[in-house]
């Protein structure tokens, strides 16, 4: 057996009478108790350091209109050999011996209650009531050397005036919490310590929770629903089961990163609850905290007879907190490469080489802690090699216009002169020039423009380095 919980929800309604039951499920005056989008989850989740195990009852509203209204849930867990219910409060807080008998009824509701509790809600009418155990002897525990079983019927007593629990389309309101702890008080919450729970023999049925009869689990939409005689809905995939289990992510705060991030199955965010992004966190060097959630989790097995696949592992939303990088990096090194990148005649060497120095120099990161030392000495390092692996252009000894020394050209357009140099040399810093600005300009991308004026205008490319130049006549008819 497992740790488990089924449920089942009864509507405050007149006994109308009860046909056949099907989805969705509604009381006698038309208000809903389910459909086929409800769900009731049990989320398991562990302490880390008590190893104290906290089953959750929720219901989830997923209509899309409607809301759904509730009286009273029937609950009953399973739980295996491995964890035993366990007192949170009231008692001496010990894990609960196997001096239950099968079926053990426990009239004391007080007693009952210390392992268990049940949860306010805040309904759609703005009422905190707290749906609660009652205490008319349908409350049990028992465990033997297999495992056992827990379970009570929750709800408002007799004569409570009241409303009832009403939850909105799209809306989970938590119903109760189960307490368990590891019987070798170890043992780490597993999926296989869950599974809702369904007997099959009429002679072992659970009465204390009779919406768990005959192997099939019930959505009843009266208190007397939940009694077997009595139609009402069979829906074994309204149950699920959800063991949640804590991100392995931590903070490298020397690193400044998230140890333990997985960029394939994680997603980050600066603010609690989102928004997420995708990739590697993005750290920072004052203090702050990174909000870390499993992207979309796997879907869910246990291939149940009844239930089919409806259990999985979830993962909690994982805060990191790092500190702030109190002592600056030393950016000595960093500094003066930069200055020598700076200081260089750009003019001297080729464009790819430069491009390398550009790169080095546009990669630095500033403000960096003394954690991040390596890297600022990297930056300089970076720097100091592309300085290192400039290459000089080669010399430009002859240059020659590629085009014939009295050129005709035509006002209003715009043409591309091109050099011919010397073998090796490259034209990047030719300066081209017109002699007239009343008839030709030259733009940034050396691009000539003819303008409105007939007449004639030098137009001359200079090397700045060496001096050398060379000259055609454009003429303008």
């Amino acid at each position: 057996m497992a740790l488990a919980l089924a449920t089942a929800m009864a509507l405050a309604a007149a006994t109308p009478a009860w046909g056949a039951g099907a989805l969705p499920l509604r009381a006698g005056d038309g208000a809903l108790v389910a459909d086929g989008n409800t769900r009731l989850v049990v989320t398991c989740e562990q302490c880390p350091d008590t190893k104290l195990i906290t089953a959750t009852l929720q219901i989830e509203n997923n209509s899309g209109t409607d809301c759904i209204t509730v009286q009273a849930i029937a609950a009953a867990l399973s739980f295996d050999e491995r964890v035993a219910p366990y007192a949170w409060g009231g008692g001496a807080g010990q894990i609960q011996n196997p001096i239950f008998g099968y079926g053990k009824s426990v009239a004391d509701g007080a007693e009952f209650g210390k392992y268990c509790r049940a949860l306010p809600y805040l309904g759609e009418n703005g009422y905190g009531d707290q749906i609660y155990f009652d205490t008319f002897g349908s409350q049990y525990i028992r465990r033997d050397g297999g495992g056992g079983a827990i379970g009570a019927k929750i709800g408002k007593p007799a004569g409570d005036t009241n409303p009832d629990l009403v939850i909105a389309p799209g809306q989970t309101a938590g119903i109760a919490e189960f307490y368990f702890m590891p019987v070798n008080g170890e043992d780490s919450l597993d999926i296989g310590m869950i599974g809702h729970c369904h007997e099959r023999d009429p002679a072992e049925l659970i009465w204390a929770t009779p919406m768990i009869a005959y192997g099939a689990t019930y959505l009843a939409a009266s208190p007397e629903g939940m009694r077997p005689e009595y139609a009402c809905a069979i829906s074994p995939g309204s149950f699920k089961v959800h063991v949640r289990r804590p991100l392995p992510v931590g903070a490298d705060n020397a690193g400044r990163a998230v140890a333990g991030y997985d960029a394939g199955t994680m997603e980050w965010s600066y603010e609690e609850g989102g928004p997420y992004e995708n990739g590697a966190p993005a750290v920072k060097h004052e203090a702050h905290s990174i909000y870390v959630r499993g992207k979309e989790d796997a879907g869910y097995s246990g291939g149940d007879a009844i239930f089919g696949d409806y259990k999985k592992y979830v993962h909690s939303e994982a805060r990191v907190d790092f500190a702030e990088n109190a002592a600056p990096a030393d950016y000595g090194a960093v500094d003066a490469a930069l200055a020598a990148a700076g200081a260089l005649d750009r003019q001297l060497y080729t464009k790819a080489s430069l491009a390398a120095v550009d790169a080095a120099t546009a990669a630095v990161e500033h403000g960096l802690g003394i954690a991040q030392q390596a890297a600022v000495d990297g930056f300089a390092a970076a720097i100091d090699a592309a300085i290192g692996s400039l290459a000089e252009r080669e010399p430009i000894t002859s240059i020659q216009i590629d085009s014939p020394a009295l050129t005709p050209v035509v006002r209003g357009q715009t043409y591309a002169f091109s050099v011919t140099l010397n073998q090796g040399a490259d034209d990047d810093d030719i300066a081209w020039t017109v002699s007239s600005q009343e008839h030709a300009k030259v733009n940034a991308n050396k691009t000539v423009t003819i303008l409105n004026k007939t007449g004639t205008a030098a137009l001359t490319a200079t090397d700045p380095i060496s001096g050398l130049s060379a000259s055609i006549t454009l003429k303008i008819p």
